[in-house]
């Protein structure tokens, strides 16, 4: 069976592209009511409004931030439904003491704010849902804080007793349903230290306990199996030296072996037992039972790989050919949506424009349905 990508959108121009496996119709949808810059809000159940840095607009209300700019807007599902979670800090350069956490619940009728300490020598702290629960990381001390849906503060921890202030550091949270979580973190800045990684287990009422220690110098990525295998990219350095090798690490939390490849992929996700990646130049499928790469396709040249994700039964890779600056802003050239089917092994390419975007995403609706937004362009594609 081929794959088979539709638009299930009206909208106004029909592009055809070709050679392919199997039919491909894309039409773009413009929004003419959304603004320049803004970035379009989704739930599991379908496009709720947008956001840009001076106004938001959710459930058809405009939410005004007089004094406030907006950084970010993050969708909470599934573990809280119609829930959103807006960062935002005041427009004042000199006032950098702290930044403003607004929870919008029961859409939008309901909201709880609290504000958290923030200096603007350091980064935004990465969010990560839990069931009723906000967990907040912050890379540059490796410390995890948690608060519950009213703002409290309900563990803020330092995953090493003793981690001095660096930008050096990573620090990655995974999500693995409910209150559980995995955390993987680096002990030192030193990047002449081999054993540097540690990956940590979150349980509900339980500060957090370590899983793991890999041989890894620089922590990139991390992502968890539904049945407990555990994927870790980054690089080491060996013997001590400045120069840095590419490491990617399957291990199983019930087991002690590891199985390790010679990779340092841009995106990962896990679909059954193989976890799906793409690094600059190839596609691949690994397995933790495997010592090669059981699916390696070479994408042709040299890429940029923005997302990875799965539409049914596909799994799916948005990437652009090439990126620029323009007045200190990326933008990204030729996005191309590839399309693999797992079952029956089909691929295709499908290039999306062929201009330079500033915003380039995807959202995700429904199973096989999902949104990518090209700047003030909406597509709605459909895969089966």
């Amino acid at each position: 069976m081929r794959n088979n990508i539709r638009l299930i959108m009206t909208s106004v121009v029909l592009l055809r592209f070709s050679p392919l496996l199997a039919q491909v119709e894309l039409k773009y949808f413009r929004t003419e009511t959304v603004p320049n810059e803004a970035r379009m809000l989704f739930d599991e159940s379908g496009m709720k409004g947008f956001w840009t840095m001076e106004q938001l607009h959710l459930y058809g209300k405009r939410h005004a931030t007089d004094m406030q700019r907006i950084f970010n807007v993050i969708p909470l599902g599934p573990l809280m439904d119609e829930a959103f979670l807006i960062i935002e800090d005041l427009a004042d350069e000199s006032d950098n003491q702290s930044i403003t956490m607004t929870l919008l619940t029961d859409m939008g009728t309901h909201s709880t704010s609290w504000t958290v300490p923030h200096h603007r020598d350091r980064g935004l702290p990465h969010i990560t849902a839990l069931r009723d629960k906000i967990l907040l990381s912050y890379p540059e001390d490796q410390r995890i804080a948690i608060r519950d849906m009213s703002g409290q503060l309900t563990m803020n921890i330092s995953l090493f007793e003793e981690s001095s202030w660096s930008h050096e550091k990573m620090l990655r949270v995974f999500s693995t349903g409910e209150d559980h979580f995995l955390a993987a973190g680096m002990t030192s800045a030193d990047l002449r230290e081999s054993k540097n990684v540690i990956v940590f287990e979150g349980l509900p009422g339980r500060e957090p306990i370590r899983l793991r220690s890999l041989p890894m110098t620089v922590l990139y990525d991390l992502a968890a199996s539904g049945t407990g295998i555990v994927a870790v990219a980054g690089t080491v350095s060996p013997d001590g030296a400045y120069s840095h090798e590419p490491k990617l690490i399957l291990f199983r939390k019930d087991a002690t072996g590891t199985q390790e490849f010679p990779l340092l992929p841009r995106n990962m996700l896990w679909h059954g037992n193989l976890l799906y990646a793409a690094d600059k130049r190839q596609f691949l499928a690994l397995s933790y039972d495997e010592p090669e790469p059981v699916i390696q396709i070479d994408l042709g040249r040299k890429i940029i790989p923005l997302e990875l994700f799965r539409a049914g039964e596909s799994v799916c890779l948005l990437y652009a050919e090439g990126t620029y600056y323009q007045q200190g802003t990326p933008l990204f050239s030729r996005p191309t949506l590839f399309v693999f089917n797992p079952r029956n092994g089909s691929r295709e390419n499908l290039l999306l424009s062929k201009t330079s975007h500033k915003i380039l995403r995807v959202s995700m609706l429904f199973d096989e349905h999902f949104f990518i937004q090209l700047d003030q362009q909406l597509l709605k594609l459909g895969i089966r």
